[in-house]
């Protein structure tokens, strides 16, 4: 019975979802929407697939059978349905916020995950394939929400606008299982998609709604990987300074990332979880600590203080930005992100020799995106030691950089210089 689930609800997704609201403003047609649908949704199958059959990724099947537990626990004894958060609560208090072992927010982002699966399993009766079909028919909305602000901020490169949005490989992949990454990605579409139409409705009302939206972004992030506010904050904070120097928007960011850089590491010398510098710190000792497979890579180690995070910037950079190379691993998948990274980096290289004059390049909401992810890339950089997790982890971030070079590259002028 749950086997002909998946090919109902997929059905049933490719006749409903066009017809959505949010959906059909996106002026996509039917069949790009019907077809983007289906690629999405089928990508997550076919990767569930690849997992169950080679027992990669361990962390997708651990997710769905403690998952399977609490959709019984649900059926069964509904009222211990919430109990794991009591005990924690308890047991932990709720101090370490940054922290990943012996605090409640820790083990918070983990039972909410279980649960949220454990309701999902209520719609798939326990199915793996079927849950990560429902999964990525909710992320699907997120690729619809960054297309809809990349292709008005650049309404002559639409084609480029839904390239970057739907068909970035790696985060395509990962946002389709159910994974706390497709959380982080549709919080974070979220709060784009919020930030840009603040930009634009002038109504109260309206406001008041996607001020809720942002809020509700903020939220999710701060409850699946609250370690992601150390970005997502002052790149909050440069994106409402910015309104007031409409003329100097990038000095603005420049400025209050600076002012932000000061405090933490002058953080270093307050206890517990206030000294950011040493929360960055703990992370990386508890990525150390997992047992990882033959992708770990060794990073220096960080002292909590600035001369420590300057004399590895350019490791983290390097491990963030460049590897994996394509001559460093033998596995086909870690080939194919290799060439990935590498036509991310032909993209960049294409944006600054041949970008077009008159862009929307000092959009707040495309300067909001580049800083997010710079002071993303240096965080994972700094803490991850292994390639496989920093693929994943890098992957929801891609696009607040990729889309927007894409979309501003002069491709005519680009096909013209290379004609003969």
């Amino acid at each position: 019975m749950e086997f002909l689930l998946l090919p109902f609800y997929l059905l049933v997704g490719y006749w409903f979802i066009p017809k959505l609201p949010f959906i059909k403003a996106s002026d996509l047609s039917t069949f790009q929407i019907r077809l983007l649908y289906t690629l999405k949704t089928l990508t997550g199958v076919a990767f569930a697939i690849y997992i169950k059959k080679t027992g990669i990724n361990g962390d997708y099947t651990y997710f769905q059978n403690q998952g399977i537990e609490q959709y019984h626990l649900l059926l069964k004894t509904p009222h211990l349905y919430f109990q794991d958060f009591i005990i924690d609560a308890k047991k932990f208090g709720f101090g370490r916020i940054f922290e990943t072992d012996q605090s409640f927010w820790g083990f918070l982002s983990f039972n909410l995950l279980y649960k949220i699966i454990g309701i999902f399993n209520i719609f798939s009766l326990g199915n793996f394939y079927t849950n990560t079909l429902l999964f990525s028919s909710a992320v699907f909305f997120a690729h619809i929400a960054f297309y809809k602000v990349y292709s008005s901020l650049f309404p002559q490169n639409k084609k480029a606008a839904l390239i970057g949005c739907f068909l970035l490989p790696s985060t395509l992949v990962y946002t389709s299982c159910i994974h706390k990454d497709g959380f982080v990605f549709l919080a974070m579409a979220a709060i784009v998609y919020g930030l840009f139409q603040l930009n634009k409705v002038r109504q109260s009302k309206k406001k008041l709604f996607f001020v809720g939206m942002v809020g509700i972004g903020v939220t999710i992030i701060f409850l699946f990987r609250n370690y992601i506010l150390l970005a997502l904050l002052p790149a909050l904070l440069s994106w409402w300074l910015s309104s007031f120097l409409s003329r100097r928007k990038i000095l603005a960011f420049v400025g209050c990332y600076a002012i932000f850089i000061l405090f933490f590491f002058v953080s270093s010398h307050f206890q517990g979880s206030k000294n950011l510098p040493q929360a960055v710190i703990n992370r990386s000792a508890s990525f150390e600590q997992l047992a990882y497979g033959n992708t770990t890579i060794s990073i220096n180690k960080l002292a909590p203080n600035a001369l420590s995070f300057i004399k590895n910037l350019p490791q983290a950079l390097n491990h963030v930005l460049l590897r994996p190379y394509v001559w460093e691993y033998k596995e086909l998948t870690i080939i194919l992100t290799a060439l990935e990274v590498l036509a991310y980096l032909i993209v960049f290289m294409l944006f600054f020799i041949c970008r077009k004059s008159q862009t929307n390049q000092t959009d707040r909401i495309l300067l909001f995106g580049m800083f997010l992810f710079i002071s993303m890339a240096l965080i994972i950089g700094y803490t991850i030691p292994n390639i496989g997790a920093i693929i994943r982890y890098r992957s929801i971030f891609w696009i607040l950089v990729v889309c927007p070079a894409l979309c501003s590259i002069d491709w005519a002028k680009l096909k013209s210089k290379v004609s003969f």
